[in-house]
């Protein structure tokens, strides 16, 4: 069974494929910002069921804060002393909404959730990215400042 993973800080979805069947849930997000390797443990054996959990074999998760050479080792590694036999790759919210996006075609993708953010893609990865100054700063149009222009009003 092959897992595949899009999370942010308040939720993530799966979809778990194996053969023709695929079933898919929403559990908490994992962000490894926030979030220690033995509490994204925890997480996903407590929100993903056991059926599930003890049967993938290769993970493909895409994060929010999954820095490749960084915090994505958090994540790689949760995984991996977690559920032994999973093969696991790790990599940014961004890459995964451009290849879900995208394929293998360039274009631009954006994420408009509790931040905001956009990309070049160039079919193959990311050539070109608007860096942030996070969800609490500088990313207008996201829900965060939303949220702030209506506590204002």
């Amino acid at each position: 069974m092959i897992a595949i993973a899009d999370s942010g800080s308040s939720k993530t979805h799966w979809v778990f494929i194996s053969g023709s069947e695929t079933i898919a849930i929403e559990t908490l997000g994992i962000n490894p910002f926030f979030q220690e390797t033995d509490q994204i443990i925890s997480g996903i054996k407590s929100s993903i069921p056991e059926n599930l959990s003890n049967t993938f074999k290769k993970v493909y998760f895409y994060g929010a804060d999954c820095i490749k050479g960084k915090t994505g080792k958090t994540v790689a590694y949760a995984f991996i002393s977690g559920f032994s036999s999973t093969k696991v790759q790790v990599e940014d919210d961004m890459t995964g909404t451009a290849k879900s996006l995208l394929d293998s075609n360039q274009g631009i993708a954006c994420i408009l959730g509790t931040g905001a953010n956009s990309c070049f893609y160039n079919g193959k990865e990311i050539s070109d990215k608007i860096p942030t100054l996070g969800f609490i700063l500088g990313d207008e149009g996201s829900s965060a400042h939303l949220g702030e222009l209506f506590l204002n009003d």
